[in-house]
């Protein structure tokens, strides 16, 4: 069951439409977490279809429920020789809007190749954790070994005066948090659905997994106005969440469709 105040008719549906229009149909503060990745500048085409950032930002903190997040994926491109800084633009006007920028990780590609002259690579892929207030939900996710797991350790806690006293000891965790920078396979074969090669900016499975486990709960609906293939609306479904997507360009829409239809069958297979 969704307890989101999001009406029944947007539960676990995919839209086609502009996603500053879809939002206005969506009651205030009603969306637990957005995770969505936009256009990178003027990277790609996507049908030709134009994208005003103000304007679904601005939506985006107003459909955002106290304590909710927005995980916005972003990347710029070089042009003429420098970084656009178009990111970093699209940060601060969050900052504005009201919402708190409460993380900022580093989404890098594995598989990339970037062979540069004058740099050291290409631009980096960030993933902005906005927050409307202080979060909802966080659970972190531990799969770091820690080289010193399941040894116990010791410290001497030393008094105000400067007087040692007391020996704490604790069993240190075999898992620790993982860091701010994530590291993910890309390429033609990220995905189980071959067709979804049609977009040409895929987000990695793992990457919306990822996120969708550590900022929302189990039950919630996660929303992505720029749904593409349908990749955030697979992890949710498959992760026990509800899903809620938008997507303007009807080849993207139909594509993304199929893809939860296919989802649903080998699930329905497997039980």
């Amino acid at each position: 069951m969704c307890d989101s105040q999001v009406p029944n008719k947007f539960i676990d549906r995919i839209l086609w439409c502009d996603c500053v229009q879809g939002m206005k149909a969506l009651p205030d503060n009603c969306i637990p977490m957005t995770l969505t990745s936009p256009p990178y500048d003027a990277l790609y085409l996507y049908g030709g279809h134009s994208f005003n950032f103000k304007a679904v930002a601005a939506e985006l903190f107003r459909i955002t429920e106290p304590g909710g997040l927005v995980v916005w994926i972003v990347q710029e491109q070089i042009v003429d020789g420098s970084e656009t800084g178009s990111s970093s633009r699209q940060r601060l006007f969050f900052q504005e809007l009201g919402f708190n920028l409460h993380h900022t990780m580093v989404m890098h590609g594995s598989g990339t190749r970037h062979h540069h002259k004058v740099r050291y690579g290409g631009p980096l892929q960030f993933a902005f954790i906005l927050s409307k207030g202080e979060p909802r939900h966080i659970n972190l996710i531990r799969d770091r070994p820690n080289k010193h797991g399941g040894r116990t350790k010791s410290f001497m806690q030393r008094f105000p005066n400067g007087e040692l006293l007391k020996q704490h000891k604790w069993t240190t965790r075999t898992w620790g948090v993982r860091g701010p920078i994530w590291h993910y396979a890309t390429g033609l074969h990220i995905a189980q659905e071959r067709y979804t090669n049609l977009h040409p900016a895929r987000m990695a499975e793992p990457i919306a997994r990822d996120h969708i486990l550590s900022w929302s709960r189990p039950g919630d609906l996660i929303f992505d106005p720029m749904c593409g293939v349908g990749t955030t609306a697979k992890m949710a479904y498959l992760n026990n969440r509800h899903y809620l997507g938008m997507e303007i360009h009807g080849p993207y829409w139909v594509k993304a469709l199929r893809r939860l239809r296919d989802v649903r069958q080998r699930q329905k297979a497997l039980s």
